[in-house]
């Protein structure tokens, strides 16, 4: 099974204020169909659920940006509202300058003395499913401001901007394995206007992202719903109209992302992360 590991270049020492943690709704809410026809057949709302074993985003996906012809055409284009961008579940060492604070990814074959396996589609999943998603790595840092981490990044459009203005949330299911030992966890949203280039917009004061906190789960499945209003930016971006996760916000977004690493305290910390059944709602 090959697996999808990505590098991504240095991030500034951007996120060493960090909100409370934000509780997260344990009731599902209530599914509202956002198009036509039904979204129950294929399944329209759902990101990634791994069951084929690959890594690969949903390619029926609802994608505003795909739209089917107009009328008089009787009969919509096959793949009409559907993803036009192949897209990947990816585990990423985000951090490209080792020194005192460093970032690895581990695997079976660059690890092998590890006991747990490495990242990539592995089972069981969450709520009996066969697979899920797993990224294994360790964070060593060196409270030297270099800030670095390890991130499991779900490209919805490969990484293009993708228009998720007509949902309200994520919801996901989690297990933080008992390894795990990070103490910096947060689930974010990256846009165009908050990714620094080449990958967004951004020149100054990027990586403000909108995001919340979560905690270990203890090596148990966790269901999480994230309504977007929910989530919280640091302040230290430029600002943003509207200042929530809403809006022309929503229509910009570039991935779903669990980071996971020290903030800025020295030492080390292993990350063992699982996610499952991801969608929108």
């Amino acid at each position: 099974m090959a697996l999808l590991i990505g590098s991504m270049a240095f991030l500034p020492a951007c996120d060493s204020t960090l909100p409370p943690a934000i509780p997260f709704s344990p009731v599902p809410p209530t599914y509202t169909p956002v198009y036509e026809p039904p979204f129950i057949t294929p399944n329209r709302l759902r990101v990634a659920d791994f069951e084929g074993g690959v890594p690969a985003i949903n390619p029926t996906l609802f994608n505003p940006s795909n739209p089917c012809p107009p009328a008089p055409t009787p009969v919509p284009t096959l793949g009409c509202y559907a993803m036009s961008l192949p897209g990947a579940v990816t585990f990423v060492n985000n951090f490209g300058n080792p020194g005192a604070s460093s970032a690895t990814i581990y695997n079976s074959s660059v690890a092998p003395d590890f006991s747990i396996p490495g990242s990539g589609v592995l089972a069981p999943g969450a709520e009996g499913s066969i697979n899920a998603f797993h990224a294994y790595g360790r964070v060593t840092d060196g409270g030297d401001a270099k800030y670095p981490t390890l991130d499991l990044q779900a490209q919805v459009n490969s990484g293009a901007p993708y228009d998720a203005s007509f949902f309200s949330g994520v919801r996901f299911y989690l297990k933080v394995g008992l390894a795990d030992n990070a103490t910096k966890r947060i689930f974010a949203v990256p846009l165009f206007a908050t990714q620094g280039t080449p990958s967004g917009g951004c020149t100054s004061n990027c990586y403000d992202h909108f995001f919340v906190n979560y905690e270990s789960t203890n090596g148990a499945w966790r269901l999480f719903n994230v309504d977007f209003l929910s989530m919280g930016r640091q302040g230290f971006g430029a600002g943003l109209t509207p200042p929530t996760l809403s809006g022309d916000n929503l229509k910009q977004v570039l991935w779903l992302m669990w980071q996971e690493g020290r903030n800025n305290t020295a030492g080390s910390s292993i990350v063992d992360l699982w996610v499952d059944s991801i969608e929108f709602y």
